[in-house]
């Protein structure tokens, strides 16, 4: 993310304007510097990074969207290119004026629309698809959207602070963020 969609001027410069941008890296050790600045690494060279399908990452790349008292009002996991994270990016935003019920009411709406997406993309599968299938990529793109709805249904209006805590502890008990046991 950082060496394409978080390196996009048009990314920067609309969370700059919309949000206060924070960086946890909760394996530092594990997964290299924790500065948001700190260049990419060295192997995600332009060309691999361009080649780097949308979705790759859902394990360990989360980013949280939050009301300014830290509460979790939206959330994007794996790895988006800069045109579908803005469009996430907006939709987070559109949510802050918005009263905790609303945004509940807002965000089940989401996930059953792209529950519905999903159920049309799977259909749409052929029945051995193909390495790098278009309709097996766009099914495995949404499915990883359906999960993040899904996982912000338990964390929706969690302290950023507290969800934090326990992703932290998640790594260090089940091994990985996102690896069930």
């Amino acid at each position: 993310m950082r060496a394409d969609t978080l390196a996009s001027a048009e990314v920067i410069g609309y969370l700059n304007e919309h949000y206060v941008i924070a960086w946890s890296n909760l394996l530092p050790e594990l997964y290299g510097n924790a500065d948001p600045n700190a260049p990419p690494p060295p192997k995600y060279n332009p060309e691999h990074v361009k080649s780097v399908p949308e979705g790759a990452g859902g394990g360990n790349i989360r980013i949280y969207f939050c009301n300014p008292q830290g509460r979790v009002l939206h959330q994007v996991i794996g790895y988006w290119k800069p045109d579908r994270f803005l469009d996430e990016a907006r939709f987070a935003a559109s949510l802050f004026a918005m009263s905790p019920d609303r945004v509940i009411k807002v965000q089940t709406q989401r996930r059953e629309e792209l529950e519905k997406e999903q159920a049309t993309a799977m259909a749409a599968l052929p029945v051995e698809p193909k390495r790098n299938d278009p309709a097996a990529r766009c099914a495995a793109q949404v499915g990883l959207r359906c999960r993040a709805a899904n996982d912000l249904r338990k964390e929706l209006h969690a302290d950023i602070e507290d969800l934090l805590d326990r992703r932290r502890e998640e790594v260090y008990t089940k091994g990985a963020v996102g690896c069930d046991h």
